[in-house]
């Protein structure tokens, strides 16, 4: 969230009902677009705000990675 500017907030599950684009992040699968919901296709995912996370992340997240691990 901070590599991006990002803000966490509380809000109902309903919101996922009407998101414009929904993406998950966890230390496994760094940032990840969400395509379907309950049933509904999210036909433009990763959406502009999915991608630059996912760009932000990779690009923040090379400079970390041990070298010997590569």
């Amino acid at each position: 969230m901070e590599w991006t500017g990002a803000e966490e907030t509380d809000l109902p599950m309903d919101v996922l009902e009407s998101a414009d684009e929904i993406f998950l992040t966890s230390t496994l699968r760094d940032v990840q677009a969400v395509h379907r919901v309950d049933g509904r296709e999210l036909p433009g995912a990763p959406g502009p705000v999915t991608a630059k996370a996912m760009r932000v992340f990779d690009e923040r997240a090379a400079g970390d990675r041990d070298p010997g691990l590569a």
